[in-house]
Formats: structure tokens, C-alpha cells, sequence
């Protein structure tokens, strides 16, 4: 998984990623540092004050998010993960016993992980999994734990 270029959403100037961050605007999320392969910013319609977007889980919803908690700029940061050993949509398609066609049940692949953090921590760690990597319609929602899973995306010209 080294070629494909994640996103990460925040509302900070990250120079590193760092455990102590986690959580700090989705409560939540209290073990590991998220991405996606989705970056749209696109806001189909507001309602009662609010940016409706079009994909609530794209890195740059996420990065709209956390601003209006914390009032700083929204920033999509493009990285490269470490994964070797992630655990897939296939593992818990087999331990779920999941449909393989539709296995999320018209849910995202967030909605998913949400729904059963615990459990999905559980499998991948008693499968020896070193991240999560849960590639579905198009986009893949992936999880680290470290800090050295991580690497920034050089920007053109940079070295």
C-alpha cells in the first residue's frame, strides 16, 4: 500500500502526527490516526445555517469540521502509509460472515468502524494486523496506530 497517496483532514499545521493529538476534535476516535483516499470539499446544500456536504467522511469534510471547533483554517494533508500487515475488507467480510456484494449494508465503510470500533480492534488485534485498510466503492478508509506509519507526501519541487 505504499504507492497510493491517503488524506488526512485537519485544522491544524501538522508537522508530525503525534498519539497525544488523537481524539483531540472527534472524541470518538480515540485509538489511531485516520485516512482516506477521499478528498472532496463540495458542499451540496445548507440547511438551517449548515454545510450539507457531499461526502461527510472526505478528508476535506473532516478538515471543515475540525476548523469550526477549533477556528483555524481547514488543511487536506497528502501522505503515504506504512501498512504491511493491514487488516482488509476480506477479513472481516469472513469474520463478520458479511455479504460480499454489499457487505456494509448501504453504510460507509466509517459507518462501519464506528459502529464496531471494539470489535474491529479485537480482530485485528488477534490477526496480528499492524493497521486497517477497508477498501470499498471506490475509496479506501484506512487506520494506523503509529506515528512511523506515516510520511507526508513530498509537494512538487521539494526534496
Amino acid at each position: 500500500m505504499k504507492n497510493i497517496m491517503f488524506f488526512h483532514g485537519a485544522a491544524a499545521d501538522i508537522k508530525s502526527f503525534d498519539e497525544k493529538y488523537i481524539g483531540q476534535n472527534f472524541e470518538k476516535d480515540e485509538e489511531g490516526f485516520f485516512f482516506t483516499t477521499n478528498t472532496n470539499f463540495e458542499v451540496v446544500k445548507k440547511m438551517n445555517g449548515e454545510e450539507i456536504y457531499e461526502d461527510m467522511y472526505s478528508a476535506g469534510a473532516y478538515a471543515i469540521n475540525a476548523s469550526k471547533k477549533t477556528g483555524n483554517s481547514p488543511v487536506v494533508y497528502p501522505v503515504f502509509l506504512d501498512c504491511k500487515n493491514p487488516l482488509t475488507m476480506e477479513d472481516i467480510i469472513d469474520d463478520y460472515c458479511l455479504s460480499e456484494k454489499d457487505p456494509f449494508d448501504g453504510c460507509t465503510q466509517q459507518d462501519f468502524y464506528d459502529e464496531n470500533t471494539e470489535n474491529i480492534l479485537e480482530l485485528m488485534k488477534n490477526k496480528n494486523k499492524d493497521s486497517i485498510m477497508l477498501d470499498w466503492n471506490n475509496e479506501i478508509f484506512a487506520v494506523v496506530f503509529s506515528p512511523n506509519q506515516i510520511r507526508f507526501a513530498l509537494l512538487e519541487g521539494e526534496k
